[in-house]
């Protein structure tokens, strides 16, 4: 089981990496669908963004 929630999770650090903002709102959804991609690796992967200055906070928290 473990190894299946750290492919999803690598996987959705990819996707954030690949379209931004859309990822961060792409994987909340899924997320809420019940897929176990845990919300905590989408956001704290926005914050990194956030950060490191490729995306602002405030379009990470609104998303």
């Amino acid at each position: 089981m473990h190894q299946i929630v750290e492919w999803f999770s690598s996987n959705a650090v990819q996707m954030i990496d690949a379209l931004g903002l859309a990822g961060i709102f792409v994987g909340m959804v899924l997320e809420s669908a019940c897929i176990p991609i845990s919300s905590e690796v989408i956001l704290l992967s926005g914050g990194a963004a956030a950060a490191s200055g490729t995306m602002t906070f405030s379009e990470v928290v609104d998303r």
